[in-house]
């Protein structure tokens, strides 16, 4: 790694593509400032978003701000490629890796990458051709650190045969506890930092969730089965009663207290979080100022384990399977 990172909190880029609501290349310079001015230091993104727009904007941004990157580490991923009709397929293919980093240089104007990560498996490909090419990319400085995302611990391992591997990113949650213990030992054992994305669940974890997210025609959260009018209900109706009151204790949104929360894991190196105004980003950074407290995240782990036996009993399902994850444990090829 380049630069050390301060804070464990990562600055997502994917509601950039507008997924959810509209963001211009104004309000996403906002948004960037505003984490900056917190004290963030690093920005995901990937060559899937936006077809290369969202990196493309980013470059612009990071030209203007902060242009020798004293401050800024980049990551970005390489695992998909354009077909004949130009849609995204997997690829990890050793001629795919090194194009998808060189077009991401290109429009992110910059000369390396600090994190470039593998963006979801390529079943197809053998994983040894996959890192065999990002290795080649460390050779040539063209970036830094390797890291995989969307992994089940046994791809995990075979990814890591040669020791390579130094980040996994796979989605995590107050709400979306997928790792097993088995997943968080290896990644001690082999000094592999985690990074959780969709720490505040496309939005079911934040303060618009007490009073209903609107979804406008064309959201992505609408083909989601965690936004489910029914599954929102009662998620939204938990964390009114059980999470706010906790949020108003510490001072923080409901994003805030999910954010807070997850830096307060031991396994987790980076938590990503986005927006789609600074304001939003803001309200939730705002974590960033509250001190550890491991009484604190007891209580909000009781909580969550009464919401747990709930869906238990009125459901007999985990929390997981109610929100329809664990047939989407990993996120697709249209983005995070």
């Amino acid at each position: 790694m380049s630069k050390k990172i301060r804070y464990k909190v990562g600055m997502g880029t994917f509601p950039f593509a507008n997924p959810f609501g509209q963001v211009n290349e104004i309000e996403a310079e906002k948004i960037f400032r505003a984490y900056l001015k917190a004290g963030g230091q690093y920005v995901d993104t990937a060559p899937t978003y936006a077809f290369g727009e969202v990196e493309n904007i980013i470059g612009r941004i990071v030209k203007k701000i902060d242009p020798q990157r004293r401050y800024l580490s980049i990551s970005s991923m390489c695992g998909h490629t354009l077909d004949e009709n130009n849609q995204f397929k997997k690829s990890g293919k050793y001629k795919d890796v090194i194009s998808a980093c060189e077009g991401s240089l290109k429009r992110l104007q910059i000369d390396y990458l600090d994190f470039y990560i593998s963006h979801t498996p390529d079943t197809e490909t053998p994983f040894e051709e996959t890192i065999s090419a990002m290795v080649e990319l460390k050779k040539q400085g063209k970036i830094k650190s390797i890291g995989v995302s969307n992994v089940s611990l046994e791809q995990l391992k075979t990814y890591n045969l040669g020791g390579d591997v130094k980040f996994v990113e796979n989605r995590f949650s107050l709400i979306n506890r997928n790792f097993s213990q088995e997943f968080l030992t290896y990644c001690k054992t082999h000094n592999i930092g985690i990074i959780g994305f969709q720490i505040i669940e496309r939005g079911l974890l934040t303060d618009k969730v007490l009073e209903g997210i609107t979804l406008r025609d064309g959201d992505l959260r609408l083909k989601k089965p965690e936004f489910a009018p029914d599954i929102r209900e009662v998620i939204g109706l938990w964390v009114k009663t059980s999470l706010q009151p906790i949020a108003n204790e510490l001072g923080l949104s409901i994003s805030g207290l999910a954010l807070w929360w997850a830096m307060q894991q031991p396994s987790m190196a980076i938590c990503l979080t986005g927006a789609t105004q600074g304001e939003q980003l803001q309200s939730t950074l705002k974590a960033l100022n509250v001190k550890a407290n491991s009484s604190v995240v007891k209580k909000i782990d009781s909580e969550y384990q009464k919401f747990e036996n709930k869906i238990s009993v009125e459901y007999s399902k985990t929390v997981r399977s109610f929100m329809g994850l664990d047939q989407a444990t990993f996120k697709s090829p249209s983005g995070k």
